[in-house]
C-alpha cells in the first residue's frame, strides 16, 4: 500500500492504491479525474464544492463526509445529472445511479428500465402482439431469457415482476435495485446510503451484493460495515476531496492521528501568536519610554530647536520601523494561526447534554408476560407469545425482520395500545422519553427554536435553550429556520436536543432506529453519549456496531 508522508495518505490528486493484495492485483475499471470542481445550490448562496480536484483509480470507493457535505450531490455531479457551475468531471465508462427512491413508478419493470421491452415480450407470449411487437421481439428472446435469470437470483419471477411496488417489501425493493445493476451491467455503479431503513437481512443482502460486484463501484454511506467492504475512501470536507488508500479501519487511525496533528499545530499557532502580541506590547513601550526619556534629556541640555526637531523625527521613525516590524511578525503569527483553524475538521457532532436518571440499577421498570396482539381477533401477530422485563440501566436491542412487528411492539410498552393477550406490567409512575423513526414530535412547519421551546418541559431560558442547540450544530441563524428545511441530520439532532430538554429524570429512553440519518461522527458521539446514560436503554436498530458502541447485554428478536 502506498503510504504518504506527513498526512499520512489523505491527499488531492493521486491515483488510488488499494489497501490490501486482492484489491491491489485487481486492474481498475477506470479512472475518476475531478477537475477544480466548483458547485453552488441553485438559487442559494450555499456552495457544496470549491475548486474540488480529485484523480482516482476505481475498485470499491466509498464517499464519506458530514450531512450535507454534498455526497449525494456529488453522485449525481459523477452520473450526469446535474452539471458543475465550474470544472469538469472525467469518467469514460458507463455508469449508473442506483435512486434509493423509487417513488412515482409502477412495477419492477419501470424500476429497471425494461417495462416496453416486457410489454412486447408478453404481448407475443400471450398471442396478441402486433407485427411491430413480434418484430422486435426477435432480437428480446435471448436477454430476456437472462434478464428473467437474474431477477430469480434475487426471488422475482415473471408474475412478481408485474406487481405493484406497493406489495413489495423495502428489503424487496433494494433487491430489484440489484437486479437492475445486474441487467444493465454499468462500468461504474454508484449508490446512495443503500441500507437505510433496511431490516438485518436487507443489511446482509447489501453487504453481500457489495462484496460481490466485479465492476467499479462508488458509494456514498456512514454503514460501517459496508465502508469495511471498500477499497479507499474519499472524504469530503471544507468543500473538497481528499483520498484516502487503505482500509476504513486504517483510514479511522490516520484520521484521528491527523486530526491530533492539527489540533496540536493550531494550539501551537495560538501560543507563538500571544508570545508575538506580547513581544510586540513590551517592544513599544521599551521605545515610548526610551522616547520620553530622549525628550527630558533634550531639554536639560537646552538644545537648539533644529536638533531637537531632527531627534524627534529620528525617534519617531524608529518607532515606526520597530512598529511595522512588530505588525508583520504579529500578522505572519495571525495567519499561521488562521492556516491550522482551517485545517481542523468542524464537524458537527452531538454534544451530548444527557439527562441523569432516577431510576435504580437493576429494579423493574416494563414486564411482558405472555404477551401478543391481534387485529382481527383472530389471527396473532407472533408465532410465539412475547415475554421480557427491562430494569433500570440495561441495554436492549429489539430487531427483527420488517414487519415483523416491532413498532406494534413499542406501542405495548409505551401504552398505547392494549395487548390482546397477556400482560404489560409498567413500574408506577415510570418517566419514559420516546423517539420514533420519523421524528413526529418536531413541528415541520415551527422554527428550530419553537420547537425546543414547545417541547422543553426544564425551566430553560432562550439562551440556555440557544446553548443547547449550539451544542448540535444548530446554533446561530439556525435556531431560526424551519423544520421542513432542516436535512435528516439536522432534524434528527434537534429531536434529541428537544427530548434531553424535556425531561429532568427519565427511567428509560427508547429510540427507534436513531441512527438513520446521521454522519459517521454524529454517530460516535451519539455512542460516547449513551455509554454514560445511568437509565434504561431500548434501541429498535439493525446496526449491529451501533448496538455493541452502546452496551447492549438485552437482545428481543421478533
Amino acid at each position: 500500500m502506498n503510504r504518504l508522508a506527513d498526512e499520512t495518505h489523505f491527499v488531492a490528486e493521486v491515483d488510488v492504491y488499494f489497501g490490501n493484495k486482492e484489491a491491489s492485483m485487481r486492474k481498475p475499471i477506470a479512472t475518476l479525474v475531478i477537475e477544480r470542481l466548483h458547485y453552488t445550490v441553485p438559487d442559494s448562496t450555499d456552495i457544496i464544492f470549491r475548486d474540488a480536484s480529485l484523480h482516482a483509480a476505481l475498485g470499491k470507493v466509498a464517499l464519506l463526509g458530514e450531512n450535507g457535505s454534498g455526497k449525494s450531490t456529488l453522485l449525481s455531479l459523477i452520473a450526469g445529472q446535474i452539471s458543475p457551475f465550474e470544472g469538469q468531471i472525467h469518467l469514460p465508462a458507463s455508469i449508473l445511479l442506483l435512486e434509493q427512491s423509487i417513488i412515482g413508478l409502477a412495477t419492477a419493470w419501470d424500476v429497471i428500465g425494461l417495462r416496453r421491452e416486457a410489454d412486447i415480450i408478453q404481448s407475443c407470449l400471450r398471442g396478441n402482439g402486433s407485427a411491430k411487437d413480434l418484430e422486435a421481439a426477435d432480437s428480446l428472446w435471448t436477454p430476456w431469457n437472462d434478464w428473467l435469470e437474474i431477477a430469480a437470483e434475487f426471488g422475482f419471477d415473471e408474475d412478481s415482476l408485474g406487481k405493484p411496488l406497493t406489495e413489495l417489501s423495502p428489503g424487496q425493493k433494494q433487491r430489484l435495485l440489484f437486479v437492475k445493476a445486474l441487467i444493465r451491467d454499468p462500468d461504474v455503479l454508484l449508490l446512495d446510503e443503500p441500507t437505510n431503513h433496511l431490516d438485518r437481512e436487507g443489511r446482509e443482502q447489501v453487504l453481500s451484493f457489495i462484496r460481490n460486484w466485479k465492476k467499479a463501484l462508488i458509494l456514498a454511506t456512514h454503514d460501517r460495515e459496508l465502508l469495511e467492504a471498500v477499497d479507499a475512501i474519499v472524504v469530503l470536507e471544507q468543500k473538497r476531496l481528499r483520498l484516502f488508500t487503505g482500509s476504513y479501519q486504517e483510514f479511522e487511525e490516520d484520521r484521528r492521528r491527523i486530526q491530533a496533528k492539527r489540533e496540536h499545530d493550531l494550539q501551537s499557532a495560538e501560543q507563538s501568536l500571544k508570545k508575538t502580541l506580547a513581544v510586540q506590547r513590551q517592544s513599544l513601550e521599551r521605545q515610548q519610554k526610551r522616547s520620553q526619556r530622549t525628550a527630558a534629556n533634550s531639554d536639560k541640555l537646552g538644545l537648539p530647536k533644529i536638533l531637537l526637531g531632527a531627534r524627534k523625527e529620528n525617534a519617531e521613525n524608529t518607532s515606526a520601523k520597530l512598529a511595522e516590524k512588530q505588525t508583520g511578525k504579529v500578522e505572519d503569527a495571525k495567519q499561521k494561526r488562521k492556516d491550522s483553524q482551517s485545517l481542523i475538521i468542524e464537524a458537527k457532532m452531538i454534544a451530548m447534554d444527557l439527562p441523569t436518571s432516577a431510576s435504580v440499577k437493576g429494579r423493574m421498570l416494563i414486564e411482558a408476560k405472555g404477551l401478543n396482539i391481534s387485529f382481527d381477533g383472530k389471527n396473532y401477530l407472533w408465532t410465539q407469545d412475547v415475554d421480557f422485563c427491562i430494569k433500570g440501566g440495561e441495554r436492549w436491542q429489539i430487531f427483527g425482520a420488517n414487519g415483523s412487528g416491532k413498532s406494534s411492539l413499542l406501542k405495548l410498552i409505551l401504552g398505547e395500545l392494549p395487548p390482546s393477550r397477556g400482560q404489560m406490567i409498567r413500574r408506577d409512575s415510570l418517566n419514559i422519553i420516546y423517539l420514533d423513526q420519523e421524528l413526529s414530535l418536531l413541528d415541520r412547519k415551527k422554527t428550530v427554536l419553537e420547537n425546543a421551546r414547545r417541547l422543553a418541559t426544564q425551566d430553560l431560558t432562550d439562551s440556555e435553550l440557544g446553548t443547547r442547540l449550539a451544542r448540535v450544530g444548530l446554533g446561530g441563524d439556525n435556531r431560526f429556520k424551519l423544520v421542513t428545511h432542516l436535512s435528516g441530520g439536522e432534524r434528527m439532532r434537534l429531536a434529541l436536543a428537544c427530548l434531553f430538554s424535556a425531561s429532568a429524570s427519565p427511567d428509560l429512553m427508547i429510540l427507534d432506529e436513531p441512527t438513520n440519518h446521521l454522519d459517521l461522527s454524529s454517530m460516535q458521539e451519539l455512542e460516547s453519549g449513551f455509554r454514560d446514560f445511568k437509565g434504561a436503554l431500548v434501541l429498535v436498530t439493525h446496526d449491529r456496531q451501533f448496538a455493541e458502541a452502546v452496551a447492549c447485554r438485552n437482545f428481543l428478536n421478533l
